[in-house]
């Protein structure tokens, strides 16, 4: 935490026979008083203003997977127009399952871009994605959650929560 002080400096041999500058040298304290109080305020507002990344809420996913099997969960990719590749999406983990394992590796899939995208003639063939490979406890049967962060070669940030149906 930052704290700044100020020690207001008052020569006492001027003020005890000088009544004006002893006047002055009050509105000076006042007005030294009042600044302190403005600079903390300010301070404390800014830091109650800015964001905190935990805050942000991850969007929500949820998925089928049969129990003990590797499943592809999702596929990460950047293409270009012309369906080339820009580079591979970094996924981290930030929350591991709690009844399983995750895998990240680069693999390919079919994009489904929209019909109105640019990009709709990639959908015809594989693209280098980043995939997420999902497996539960072998037996285990009921939900699990992990959370990721996939950073787009643009540097685009998506915060994942996906909530697992093991079946």
């Amino acid at each position: 935490m930052l704290a700044f002080a100020f020690e207001p400096r008052i020569n006492m041999q001027d003020t005890c026979f000088d009544l004006g500058k002893l006047h002055t040298n009050r509105k000076k304290m006042k007005a030294l008083k009042s600044f302190t109080v403005a600079c903390a305020c300010l301070l404390l507002s800014a830091c109650a203003g800015v964001p905190d990344a935990a805050v942000v809420k991850p969007t929500v996913i949820v998925r089928g997977v049969d129990s003990g099997q590797r499943q592809v969960i999702d596929d990460y990719f950047s293409v270009q127009p012309d369906c080339g590749n820009l580079g591979y999406p970094e996924i981290r983990i930030l929350k591991s399952p709690g009844h399983g394992a995750l895998e990240i590796k680069k693999g390919e899939v079919y994009p489904n871009f929209a019909k109105d995208n640019v990009r709709y003639e990639c959908n015809k063939d594989k693209v280098a994605s980043s995939q997420v490979l999902y497996e539960s406890t072998s037996g285990f049967h009921g939900k699990d959650f992990f959370t990721i962060q996939v950073r787009f070669v643009n540097s685009n940030l998506r915060l994942l929560t996906y909530k697992i149906e093991v079946l």
